[in-house]
């Protein structure tokens, strides 16, 4: 199994495991992947196939999106993250609105 496959496995198994699933809706101008912004402090370095990526290569969590080179100016995004962290900050130029949590159950 591959390491993208390896985080997603233990991701699963957290949420199978019980718990708390926070979910945040981020808002953006720029480019694709919200760079500056942060789940936890830990800041995002890349978003692919559904998975959020730290700067440390760990799992911050999933996204799906909702708006992709939209807007007036082409360049707004909007996503929807969904993570055990508690905080995400957005990147310059963007606003994060907290979204009723989803506990999970096992």
């Amino acid at each position: 199994m591959t390491d993208d496959g390896m985080k997603r496995a233990d991701y699963l198994k957290g949420l199978l495991e019980g718990g708390q699933e926070n979910r945040f809706r981020l808002t953006w101008e720029g480019s694709k992947i919200p760079r500056g912004g942060a789940v936890d402090g830990v800041e995002i370095a890349w978003t692919q196939h559904g998975m959020i990526t730290g700067v440390n290569r760990e799992n911050l969590g999933y996204y799906t999106r909702e708006e992709e080179f939209g807007g007036e100016s082409g360049k707004r995004h909007v996503m929807v993250i969904s993570t055990r962290g508690s905080e995400v900050t957005p990147p310059d130029c963007g606003s994060v609105e907290k979204l009723p949590s989803k506990e999970i159950k096992r």
